[in-house]
């Protein structure tokens, strides 16, 4: 009997070893074959250029399956995408099952993507850089053991990074650190399709508006998937956004020209935090530094039909209502108080024109001072707006309530709006509106100015009667704020917009070492006090035709304008210029310097005359000027002369 077991025993050692070595050394031998197969197919079926720095095959790495495995691979684009990368990876596995890999079939059954990058591209004329696959021109009767076959069933992505970006649509999505395993067996009618994804950096742009910015994405759920009819069946499942978490119930249908769904949304925890953690601007080391209260419900559907040729959207309903929430930064003494807001979405028959988004009504308070309202948006292509929104706020309380990295605001500011009409923006149409506007006292502080700007009252008040863009009103009856004690202050009338009727006068008294700290110009130096003085009553388009009807009066105290090293026309010359004082004056099409004294390298200039019918270049031109002879001959030297002393002279000029 132990002869026996010895006997069993030797076989099956033996039997293994013979299984092990075969698993060691078949794959070496395929390696040609496969390294000359994988080419082919890629010059066959890829219009890109590809190129892999090496190419094995191991029995071990996804055992019981061969796996073939593509290291530092990376396709980019060609045509109008050339040089453009649009994948790559560390490693591309391929897994192939052992018993089809010794038959000689390559069956490919899973694809394992490690640190793989996706950048797909859609230009405004529609080309896509992803469009790479050439027609399949291959016989029907030709082998199938020439080429790979796909037959997946299992799938995975480790930290991939994957961005589209949509010019034609105006959509950007960029998805960052990516985890995905799925499997489904996609040879059989109905089977269950299982998915599990985690991305830690979700951003979505549609418009020119970002939706989402750097959130957390995970999906774990488990789907019947009929292909058959494609369509595929929600079981078990949990979404997550953020702190959001949903989920779906119903089904997600697959047809020619577009998709049919019957789905049902479903809010699985209602805490305020949860749903503030869909904010822009909100992260999840934020909202640790957060206290909230209050509660939120949600629910929704959406059912029927999406076929962007028939102009058929499925209907839909989305009720959500935030009550008495709070919200608080742990380490500022302020809170956001009595937030209440109820929002609706609807559409009752797929016609997109029949859309409403409705936030019926909403409210919140700071320190007492309250904001609320209401918004309505109908329609698609004529939309129609009706909104009344009305604010009260201590701008020193927002410091208190919201973290404001190196700002300091100050003052009281209320703000009434109301609109009503219809927004077409092919028949330039505006809705009605009316905005009142006014702050008192106010204070506006950035750590990047040099100094504050204070005393800032305003009031505004801007209007449309009937939607005609020509016909809207922009009215500051008066405004002024400070800097460093210098006033800026008048009045804008401004009527229409693309012949703008403007009545203003605006008087300016700046420093320009201000000026120079906010807006630095390499080798220019700002110094001195700026007087001036505008008054305009006019039109835009009349304006294009050098200043009709407008009055400008500058003056320079005590200041001047440098620049160091001025190109002249020759690279090898380099003048300094400043400005020591300017008085002028531009009424009408008539500009008029009265005195004008500058410095060229050091040598004084005074200029003064006037210049009308600019058109024409009329002038009238008077320039008084002391020059040193040795600097002359400097600049412009001549050969074997030289030159000293000052020449004094006046020269006057008109045509």
């Amino acid at each position: 009997m132990k002869k026996v077991i010895k006997k069993i025993a030797r076989f099956i050692f033996l039997f293994i070893s013979v299984i092990l070595i075969l698993l060691i050394t078949v794959p070496y031998f395929f390696k040609k074959k496969i390294e000359t197969l994988v080419i082919q197919n890629i010059d066959k079926k890829i219009n890109a250029k590809v190129f892999f720095k090496d190419l094995r095959i191991s029995a071990f790495k996804h055992f019981p399956h061969i796996t073939v495995t593509l290291y530092n691979v990376s396709v980019t684009g060609v045509a109008d995408f050339t040089g453009d990368t649009l994948v790559s990876a560390k490693e591309i596995d391929a897994t192939i099952g052992i018993y089809t890999f010794l038959k000689g079939k390559h069956e490919v059954n899973g694809i394992h993507l490690q640190e793989p990058l996706i950048y797909a591209r859609i230009l405004e004329n529609g080309k896509a850089s992803y469009d790479i696959a050439k027609p399949d021109t291959s016989s029907t009767n030709k082998s199938k053991e020439s080429s790979f076959e796909i037959a997946i069933d299992h799938w995975s992505i480790n930290n991939g990074r994957i961005v589209y970006d949509d010019k034609l649509q105006k959509t950007y999505l960029e998805i960052g650190g990516l985890y995905h395993n799925g499997s489904g067996d996609f040879k059989q009618e109905v089977s269950d399709l299982d998915i599990t994804t985690k991305i830690n950096d979700l951003t979505f742009q549609y418009n020119g508006i970002r939706y989402f910015n750097k959130k957390l994405f995970a999906a774990d759920l488990q789907m019947e998937m009929n292909l058959k009819e494609k369509k595929f069946t929600f079981r078990d499942h949990a979404f997550q956004l953020g702190d959001f978490k949903f989920g779906f119930d119903g089904y997600f249908k697959l047809l020619d020209k577009g998709y049919e769904t019957d789905l049902k949304f479903v809010v699985n925890e209602t805490s305020f935090k949860n749903l503030l953690s869909l904010f822009p601007g909100i992260h999840k080391k934020d909202l640790e530094g957060i206290e909230t209260n209050g509660e939120f419900t949600c629910n929704g559907n959406i059912r029927g039909v999406y076929d962007i040729q028939d102009n058929r959207v499925p209907t839909f309903h989305i009720d959500l209502k935030v009550m008495d929430a709070t919200f608080k930064y742990n380490h500022l003494p302020k809170a956001l108080e009595k937030i209440n807001f109820d929002f609706v979405a609807d559409n009752p028959d797929g016609d997109p024109e029949h859309t409403t988004y409705n936030i019926k009504a909403f409210h919140f308070e700071i320190d007492k001072q309250s904001t609320h309202g209401s918004i309505t948006i109908k329609g698609k292509k004529n939309i129609r707006i009706k909104s009344d929104i009305k604010l009260s706020a201590n701008l020193a309380e927002i410091e208190n309530l919201i973290p404001l990295d190196g700002l300091l605001l100050k003052g009281k500011l209320d703000a009434e709006l109301n609109v009503d009409g219809i927004y077409n923006d092919s028949l330039k149409l505006l809705p009605a509106f009316h905005v009142d506007m006014k702050a008192e006292n106010a204070m506006f502080r950035y750590k990047k100015l040099p100094k504050s700007i204070d005393n800032i009252n305003f009031h505004l008040i801007a209007n449309n009667v009937d939607g005609d863009m020509e016909h809207i009103n922009c009215n500051i009856p008066v405004f002024h704020f400070e800097v460093d004690k210098n006033p800026v202050h008048g009045n804008i009338f401004v009527k229409g917009l693309k012949d703008a009727q403007v009545n203003a006068d605006i008087k300016i008294k700046a420093d320009l070492a201000h000026i120079e700290k906010i807006y630095p110009i390499d080798g220019l130096i700002l110094k001195g006090i700026l007087n001036s003085e505008i008054k305009i009553n006019g039109r835009y388009n009349d304006s294009l035709k050098l200043f009709p009807k407008a009055d400008v009066f500058v003056a320079l105290e005590k200041g001047y304008v440098k620049s160091k090293n001025m190109p002249a026309e020759m690279d090898s010359i380099h003048l300094s210029a400043e400005v020591t004082n300017i008085t002028g004056k531009i009424a009408d099409t008539r500009i008029s310097l009265n005195n004008l004294t500058f410095l060229l390298d050091g040598e004084p200039f005074v200029m003064s005359g006037t210049m009308s019918d600019l058109k024409d270049y009329n002038y009238d031109i008077k320039i008084n000027g002391l020059l040193d002879l040795a600097k002359l001959t400097q600049l412009y030297p001549i050969e074997n002369t030289s030159a000293k002393g000052t020449f004094d002279f006046d020269i006057i000029t008109k045509g």
